[in-house]
């Protein structure tokens, strides 16, 4: 009896904390209209009217023409469609009276902003969800467990991030997550892949752990007839995925291969942005010795470009990852995992050129599951890390319309953009120094 009333707790508990935590993002929807929710609300309006067939090459567009994967597109279009028809809602309450008449006049005035950030308001949700039953695996220990749900769901980076800002980074770096954590699992590591590349499909960011994955994944599969067979079978789902997730967008008139490879490189991939910067609006090593927005990537240094400096950054941060991934098969701890999650993704932020404000995503549910499963060796750090990411956030969304805050980042020739980086930087390497010496813990 005692058993079953604590899992009607914890029950009540997880259910209570996610009511709270869509509160915290509906709640101050109403004020919150500007941003990339325009560029987003303008790109599921389209959708909608329009229809799908070509749309990535429609000529009118108020803002700019989209340019994320077919899934979050499909996404924006999924929340205009909902919004349209919303009038379900009136007919339900003329039958039973649910939901209230003051919750239909209220949808009916916000409910296009609030659907558009529905996608990032789940992605909190199951990434909330992802650290629980993480930490409650590896710690067995439901106190921590439940503090590391908290912790994500009340984040007020994540908080920020979708409901200010609008942006859905978190949905897609759950499933690259959840994609490395079934490796391991050969009745569904079949499943990884598709996973990965469904999280490519939402957002591109989670690109940069694909060496890594790839070493990894094939890591923890003996190459046998059987999985030779599940990784066949694996790579046609991905092909088909990628296949049926263009096949709406895609001009019946044109070959379907042609036509997803001018979306990708029209549309998709930051070639078609314009010049390389060396950092745009992110807080890493660009900002701390350069000019931030302004130093383009082309910058030489010693004959080197900024943006090859970047790149061999990238090759040398996968590397080392690979390296020590390689060492100690046996004790292959969840730690492990989670820090090399986190170095190659924080690493690529810091190190490499084009870096938006927001790129730092995928090392972002690292931090948070390092703090929880080893607070005492990494939890000081993580919490720094959080607060500068929260920082950058917050100095690039209202450096264009809140003057004081212009100068605070920027006076005195970027002083605290560069203070800040400076601190991000030396974190990182604590944090590298921190694990090296501790590993053998792991």
């Amino acid at each position: 009896m005692a058993k079953n009333k604590t899992s009607v707790f914890k029950v009540v508990l997880f259910f209570i904390l996610i009511l709270i935590g869509i509160g915290v993002r509906i709640i101050p929807v109403n004020n919150l209209k500007n941003g990339d929710i325009l560029v987003h609300l303008d790109w599921s309006k389209t959708l909608y009217k329009q229809h799908l067939n070509n749309i990535y090459f429609y000529p009118k567009w108020l803002y700019a023409p989209p340019s994320q994967p077919p899934l979050m597109m499909l996404a924006f279009w999924t929340s205009r469609h909902l919004y349209e028809n919303r009038y379900l809602l009136s007919e339900l309450h003329n039958s039973i009276k649910i939901p209230p008449a003051s919750v239909i006049l209220w949808i009916d005035k916000y409910g296009e902003f609030l659907l558009l950030r529905l996608w990032a308001i789940l992605g909190d949700i199951l990434s909330a969800l992802l650290v629980y039953f993480v930490i409650k695996k590896h710690q067995k220990n439901f106190k921590i467990a439940i503090l590391g749900f908290a912790f994500m769901l009340f984040n007020p980076l994540s908080i920020f991030e979708t409901t200010f800002w609008g942006q859905n980074d978190i949905i897609s770096i759950f499933f690259t997550y959840l994609a490395f954590l079934i490796i391991k699992d050969k009745k569904i590591s079949i499943l990884s892949p598709l996973l990965y590349l469904i999280a490519i499909l939402i957002k591109p960011t989670s690109l940069v752990f694909i060496p890594f994955y790839i070493f990894y994944y094939f890591r923890n599969i003996n190459l046998n007839r059987h999985n030779l067979l599940r990784i066949t079978l694996s790579a046609l789902l991905c092909l088909a995925l990628i296949y049926f997730s263009f096949k709406p967008f895609l001009n019946p008139n044109n070959s379907p291969i042609t036509e997803i490879y001018n979306i990708v490189t029209t549309r998709i991939t930051s070639s078609s942005k314009g010049l390389s910067r060396a950092s745009n609006s992110a807080f890493n090593l660009y900002s701390l010795l350069f000019q931030l927005d302004k130093t383009y990537g082309s910058f030489k240094i010693l004959g080197l470009t900024l943006d090859s400096i970047g790149v061999i950054f990238y090759l040398l941060i996968n590397a080392v990852s690979i390296f020590i991934m390689s060492k100690n098969k046996g004790q292959n701890g969840p730690t492990k995992l989670f820090f090399i999650l986190f170095f190659i993704g924080q690493g690529v932020f810091l190190f490499m050129t084009g870096m938006l404000e927001r790129y730092f995503f995928p090392a972002f549910l690292a931090s948070i599951l390092l703090m929880f499963l080893n607070f005492k060796q990494f939890g000081l750090y993580m919490i720094i890390q959080n607060i500068i990411w929260l920082l950058n956030l917050i100095y690039s969304f209202y450096q264009r319309d809140v003057g004081w805050m212009r100068t605070l980042f920027e006076g005195n020739s970027n002083l605290l953009i560069r203070i800040i980086s400076l601190i991000s930087l030396i974190n990182f390497i604590l944090v590298f120094k921190k694990y090296s010496a501790t590993k053998s813990q792991y």
